[in-house]
């Protein structure tokens, strides 16, 4: 080796060992340090007994993390953000500020990344918050930090997030599951749904998808639903919400939230009315519920509902297996119920009815149900654009009856219809009539068209 080349290669070494060297510090002095050395700082120009104020300035340097076997996870969020269960920092600069509203969800407990999202494991801010290459959860925006309350609970109205009913109502009524699986029940012409919060979406990208979905997927098929701003952010929030991973029975320990609204459809579910009243109206067998309240405790109307006892000669209710949080739903519905939730309730059990127009009551319902007005529109009219298409849009179903017999109908039902092209060169129309023979059974398929079959203009309307 000649002279240069061994000078080379000593600067070269001198090179490594001084990035190793720098390697070495910069892993002492991690930024996590710093945050703990500020806060016990803090901590200390707030404490008024000198030994209490040294034994914080000499608080060893650690990391602190919280194990949640429960959950698969490891947050150590806590090695920065120190004071956020004491109430006395609520001034106290960010990450060291007092964070409101803990009681129910205990730090120790719960972590903080199955609320905030987040790498839990990190110890560098930029890594922990995210938006991080190959860690597709982010920590939430503040904006729509209330999405992860449903993926615990996942029953029943939240306090709180009543955007997350406003968009369950969307999904149900504006025909999705006609397109968008969840939770094994749904079509698959567009992507699944049930597991959405976990894939690479962003907030702003899901709010522009519902203002316009072909400008994020251009060939998407979904039609433009022309929805409100604040329809929109009720969807995100809730797609933001939709996830399939597991979670201890601890975390799902109150499934159903306490509201009437949710006692009013465990009441339907039940059938309640079979045997009792509501000021007069449905049953005769049992006590009138009307005023049930005022006559009895609560604890006493939520013992009944968990497990009924024989009440003077009359023998006990069934025993619908109710938890306690469905028990305290279903008292909080009593507390209101009027004749008119009577009413209501004997309708949504009317499915036992065969014919008439109940039938066709039960076909609407299906038809929302099963999504076949997000494609045939509203009331089954049409207008739902379909490009090269004939027509250039999904046909409306109200002349069904002038086209098909019921069986031919039911045939297009069961398998399903590709559209008849307007110009064979171009692309294939976005949407289609998927085989339904898996998922519709034959009652709900007469049920369709029995309601398809009503909206035949009468011969007066026609002229």
């Amino acid at each position: 080796m000649d002279k240069r080349a061994q000078q080379v290669f000593a600067l070269l070494s001198l090179a490594v060992l001084a990035v190793t060297l720098a390697a070495i510090v910069e892993a002492g002095r991690p930024p996590w340090k710093a945050y703990q050395r500020a806060f016990y700082r803090l901590a200390a120009s707030r404490e008024r007994d000198a030994t209490r104020r040294q034994r914080l300035l000499r608080e060893p340097l650690e990391i602190k993390q919280i194990l949640l076997p429960g959950l698969g996870r490891v947050d150590r969020c806590p090695t920065c953000h120190l004071g956020v269960e004491d109430p006395d920092l609520a001034d106290a600069p960010h990450p060291f500020r007092f964070h409101p509203g803990l009681e129910p969800h205990r730090v120790e407990r719960f972590g903080c990344t199955v609320c905030h999202g987040g790498q839990g494991l990190a110890t560098e801010k930029t890594a922990a918050h995210g938006p991080v290459q190959n860690w597709l959860q982010p920590r939430l925006p503040r904006r729509y930090l209330r999405a992860s309350c449903a993926c615990c609970h996942t029953e029943g109205e939240i306090p709180g997030v009543p955007e997350l009913g406003v968009a369950r109502q969307i999904f149900a009524t504006r025909g999705c599951p006609g397109c968008h699986r969840l939770n094994s029940f749904g079509n698959t012409i567009g992507p699944e749904l049930s597991d959405e919060a976990r894939r690479e979406r962003t907030p702003e990208w899901l709010e522009q998808h519902f203002r316009d979905p072909r400008s994020m997927t251009p060939p998407s098929p979904m039609p433009d639903f022309r929805f409100t701003q604040p329809e929109i952010e009720a969807l995100t929030l809730w797609v933001l919400s939709l996830t399939t991973e597991p979670m201890a029975a601890y975390y799902r320990s109150v499934p159903v939230i306490p509201s009437a609204s949710e006692g009013r459809r465990l009441a339907a579910r039940a059938n309640c009315l079979h045997c009792h009243a509501i000021q007069g109206a449905a049953g005769s067998l049992a006590c009138n519920l009307a005023g049930m309240a005022t006559r009895r405790s609560a604890r006493y109307i939520e013992r009944q509902l968990e497990e009924p006892e024989p009440i003077g000669t009359r023998a006990a209710m069934l025993a619908f297996g109710f938890s306690q949080p469905a028990c305290r739903a279903i008292r909080a519905f009593l507390e209101v119920a009027t004749a008119a939730d009577a009413r209501t309730l004997l309708d949504n059990a009317s499915a036992l009815a065969d014919g008439g127009e109940t039938l066709v009551e039960l076909g609407r319902r299906r038809t929302l149900h099963f999504g076949c007005v997000g494609c045939h529109g509203g009331d089954l009219k049409g207008g739902v654009k379909n490009p090269n298409s004939q027509g250039g849009a999904v046909p409306a179903l109200i002349h069904l009856a002038d086209d098909y017999t019921r069986e031919e109908a039911a045939t297009i039902i069961r398998r399903g219809k590709t559209p008849a092209l307007e110009d064979p060169a171009k692309p294939a129309p976005p949407l289609y009539m998927p085989s339904w023979k898996k998922i519709l059974a034959e009652e709900d398929i007469e049920r369709i068209l029995a309601y398809a079959w009503s909206l035949r203009p009468k011969e007066s309307e026609a002229w």
